[in-house]
């Protein structure tokens, strides 16, 4: 996982099936606390901040697989 603009980090925690595992932790950024979402397998890595986390934890099941579908 990238370092870059982090001031502070959390342990990782890794989520995992038989199709993919990604790994989170909450960072310090110098604009504040972010979840970092990395899938080690494509090599991406996402910093969400607690507004987009609130937004999202606003969706159903199917609302978020709407998102996936477009």
């Amino acid at each position: 996982m990238s370092s870059d603009d982090v001031m502070q980090e959390g342990p990782v925690l890794a989520i995992g099936n038989e199709f993919t595992t990604v790994w989170v932790r909450k960072i310090r950024t110098r604009n504040g606390e972010r979840l970092e979402i990395h899938t080690p397998d494509q090599q991406a890595t996402i910093r969400i901040d607690p507004m987009q986390l609130e937004a999202l934890s606003s969706l159903s099941p199917e609302g978020i697989s709407r998102l996936f579908s477009s």
